[in-house]
């Protein structure tokens, strides 16, 4: 492959925005608008269009550049890693990549480094390579709570907040439902939130509290 080629291969983006845009104004609206629809036409409508969307569903994984299992025992290492040290992150997929993808129109930072982990992923034999990459120099400090006080870290629920703390509030609730339960427990109990039952508003509060670890980590 030359050099021209493998570029626009880097350069290649899912257009995943705009579905993903529609899909959810399309469940705000059924939301809001269903004491208006006549029960018989609407049932046959959203038959067929529940039937495509199994469909696909079926279909999805199949379209997967990557091991999901892999990329997602790396995803929050690896955005962790950026967060702390984007100049050095940005170094070490340069000597892996030969050359980094550019950003895209509407693509966001974690969008953006996401991609950059598929890319290594694609060259990297197993999840460990992967994750070396990402091991900082030194040792790692201890996480600091909401309110300041030392706390001993669960590894997996820090990854976990620091991810939903980079997505959007629509981005962190979309992928509610594919989310480990337990983790989520683990997650809510490190930041005070109330899971018992998850409200909409548990949920929101949650995120908002994973973007407040975000930002104060970066700081």
């Amino acid at each position: 492959m030359s050099e021209g080629e493998c570029g626009s291969v880097l350069e290649r983006r899912a257009k995943v925005g705009p579905l993903a845009e529609g899909l959810r104004k399309l469940a705000d609206t059924l939301e809001a608008n269903q004491a208006l629809y006549e029960p018989i036409t609407f049932e046959r409508e959203a038959t067929l269009l529940a039937q495509r969307l199994r469909e696909f569903l079926l279909r999805e994984p199949a379209l997967h550049r990557v091991s999901e299992r892999m990329f997602l025992e790396c995803r929050a290492a690896w955005l962790r890693a950026w967060q702390q040290a984007p100049a050095e992150m940005e170094r070490r997929c340069e000597n892996v990549l030969g050359r980094l993808p550019h950003h895209v129109a509407e693509e966001s930072e974690v969008s953006w480094r996401l991609h950059l982990l598929v890319e290594v992923i694609l060259l990297m034999p197993d999840a460990a390579g992967v994750l070396a990459l990402t091991e900082a120099q030194g040792v790692e400090s201890p996480v600091r709570g909401m309110g300041g006080d030392v706390h001993v870290e669960d590894r997996g629920a820090t990854d976990a907040l620091l991810l939903w703390g980079q997505m959007s509030q629509e981005e962190f609730l979309l992928s509610w439902g594919r989310l480990d339960p337990g983790l989520l427990r683990r997650c809510a109990g490190l930041v005070g939130v109330t899971l018992t039952r998850p409200t909409l508003a548990a949920k929101r509060k949650l995120h908002a509290l994973a973007v407040r670890l975000f930002r104060n980590t970066r700081m």
